[in-house]
Order: structure tokens, then C-alpha cells, then sequence
């Protein structure tokens, strides 16, 4: 072979073999370094979402709603009844329970306010033997720890709403008491009364107006208070069609619309169902009421 020329020496399978694998193992590098710079960056986003304060992670539930300062109010004054009725006394606590749209209250310009909000009754029925001492122990604490209750609140005490002829007891299923008082502040109207004929209990309510139900009142205003007068507080018990019953002592009236206005078909007792043939001769649905006669 001459001198300076050099041929080059071809390459062995295995160095063939050896090159192949090389391309190969930075191809598997690139990939494995590609899926874990995507694991390290979606893993330090999970963690910054999950570890934000709470305040920011967490969302505020607009739809919780606000103690009631009347629940509040009788909450307080049913634990400071309880705490003066002496332990020998047995009793029952119904709690207080939601009571809407069956209260009123008068305003100083002969106006009526219906009011919605909270009641608890504290009673011993007459099959107690301690009925006639638990009668006299709420005497007693209805004129002194209630007043003492609502006035230390800043309560005005309202004569008016105190006098038992400006409530009408049925339309809350109750009969008439023996004495009742009345407190407001602000918008906040209290209403109480005690019993003992048949069982001896104090009952008391707070609550705001009912503005829904006092807008849907003054539709019939007129045609009432021109058949009652404007001291009588009235519900309304139903609608039906262009017909309304309207509950007010000693009876209710029965009400149909006509030229965009109401006018008084019929008057039926509140204690009993009213004969068929009496609606019937007057055209009022009979689907006005639960039953006739």
C-alpha cells in the first residue's frame, strides 16, 4: 500500500450498535425530562390552589340569614320566665316557634300594622295539680320580670296595644285572656298575654311588619272599614277567583270584585259553616270554604 494513503476502515456492527443506542437514550432523556418539568408545574399549582387562605379559597354563603332580633328578644325573656318559676312547679316550654301574618299592631293614627315573627306559650293545663300556683306565679311575673325585661332594653310599653279589645284572638286560635301588654322599639313590636281559664299560661310574640301581607290588605280597605269602621283589624282568608273571604269579628265577610273594584256579597259566622243555601242564593263558590251546611 503506498505510503500516506489511507483508507478509511469501515465501521464493526457494534460500533454501528453502540451509535443507534446513544440517539436513542437522549430521545428517552428528552421525553422523561419533558414529563417531569409538566409534573413539577401541574404539582406546584395544585398546592398554590389548595393552600390559599381561607378567606380566598373558600366561598361566603350569602343565603345565611341574620338572627332575628325578635327570636333574639323571646329566646332572652322565655329563659328569665323560666328561671323564677320555683322547681316544684311543673310545666311545659313550646319553644319558640315562627308565627306569621295573624298578629297586628295599632299605630297611634288608628292604622294597623300586620306583624310577623316569633311566639312561645309557657303553660299548665288544668290536669296539673300545681295549675292555681303556676296561675298566680305568672301574675306575678307577668307585671314584674316581663316589664322589667323590656324596659331595661330601651322598650316603650304601649297602652293602646296593651287593651284586649284591640286584638282579635281568634285569628290566631286563641281565646280571649285575662291580661295582655305591649312593648315596641324601633320596628320591633312585642305583644303578650296571659291566660287561666281552663289552663294557666303566658304567652308572648315579637316580630316586624308584614309588608307583603299589609299591601295585599289595603286593596280591601275601603270596602271593609265602610261596613265595620276603621278599628276593626281584618285578614285575609282566602281568594278565590274574583271572590275574597275576609276574616273580622263577629263575622266574615265575603267580598266579590267588580269594575276593578270590591264589593260585599254576604256575611258568614266564623264559628260554624255557612248553609249551602245561603251562598248558593248569593252565587258564591261553595270552593270559597272548607264546608256548608
Amino acid at each position: 500500500m503506498p505510503e500516506g494513503d489511507i483508507t478509511p476502515q469501515p465501521q464493526t456492527p457494534a460500533a454501528e450498535q453502540k451509535k443507534k443506542i446513544n440517539w436513542k437514550v437522549i430521545s428517552i432523556i428528552a421525553v422523561v425530562a419533558v414529563i417531569v418539568i409538566a409534573v413539577a408545574g401541574y404539582t406546584v399549582y395544585t398546592l398554590g390552589l389548595f393552600n390559599k387562605p381561607a378567606k380566598e379559597n373558600s366561598k361566603i354563603d350569602t343565603n345565611t340569614a341574620a338572627p332575628s332580633p325578635a327570636k333574639s328578644l323571646l329566646e332572652g325573656l322565655s329563659s328569665e320566665l323560666v328561671k323564677v318559676i320555683p322547681s316544684d312547679i311543673s310545666y311545659k316550654n313550646d319553644g319558640v316557634q315562627p308565627k306569621n301574618s295573624c298578629r297586628s299592631w295599632k299605630s297611634e293614627d288608628g292604622n294597623f300594622i300586620t306583624l310577623k315573627g316569633y311566639e312561645f306559650s309557657i303553660s299548665a293545663d288544668k290536669t296539673s295539680p300545681n295549675m292555681e300556683k303556676f296561675a298566680n306565679v305568672i301574675r306575678k311575673i307577668s307585671n314584674t320580670t316581663v316589664n322589667s325585661y323590656f324596659i331595661d332594653k330601651g322598650f316603650i310599653e304601649s297602652d293602646l296595644n296593651s287593651s284586649l279589645d284591640d286584638f282579635d284572638f281568634r285569628h290566631c286560635g286563641q281565646p280571649s285572656p285575662e291580661k295582655g301588654s305591649a312593648f315596641s322599639k324601633n320596628d320591633i313590636y312585642c305583644v303578650g298575654w296571659l291566660y287561666s281559664i281552663g289552663e294557666s299560661r303566658i304567652s308572648f310574640f315579637c316580630g316586624e311588619q308584614d309588608k307583603e301581607m299589609d299591601n295585599k290588605r289595603k286593596e280591601f280597605e275601603d270596602v271593609v272599614y265602610n261596613s265595620l269602621g276603621k278599628s276593626m283589624y281584618f285578614t285575609i282568608e282566602k281568594t278565590l277567583d274574583n271572590y275574597a273571604l275576609i276574616g273580622v269579628y263577629p263575622g266574615d265577610l265575603v267580598l266579590r270584585k267588580e269594575n276593578n273594584g270590591w264589593i260585599k256579597v254576604g256575611e258568614v259566622s266564623y264559628m260554624e259553616p255557612p248553609l249551602c243555601d245561603y251562598i248558593d242564593s248569593r252565587n258564591i263558590p261553595r270552593k270559597l270554604f272548607d264546608e256548608c251546611l
